[in-house]
């Protein structure tokens, strides 16, 4: 919670402070581009900043690491339902008129 009010304070008050003053919209680009930058490093999550003729590279090998983790688990966890809801089209298929083999392939 503490960071998310850093990172609201962060980008909101010097585009407040901007606009008070009356500076061109040109200038509360460059310092809400500024901003989020400042916020990035912030998050710990950005190791290398790389500015250059092709753009703006970000190395952000944490976060990624961990998207590649969630993702891992999600897939083990859906493998015991997935596998559940297809023993029950079958049992449904012998007791009652239930899902042909279409719709049972197109949920696998």
């Amino acid at each position: 919670m503490k960071n998310f009010i850093e990172t609201i304070l962060i980008m909101f008050i010097p585009q407040i402070i901007l606009i008070y003053l009356g500076k061109p919209y040109q200038i509360m680009i460059v310092c809400l581009g500024c901003s989020i930058i400042t916020c990035a490093f912030l998050q710990d999550k950005v190791n290398i900043l790389r500015l250059g003729k092709n753009g703006i590279e970000l190395d952000m090998r944490k976060a990624i690491n961990e998207a590649y983790a969630t993702i891992d688990n999600i897939k083990e966890l859906m493998d015991p339902i997935i596998n559940y809801n297809l023993q029950l089209m079958a049992g449904e298929d012998l007791a009652f008129e239930g899902t042909n083999l279409e719709e049972r392939l197109t949920f696998f």
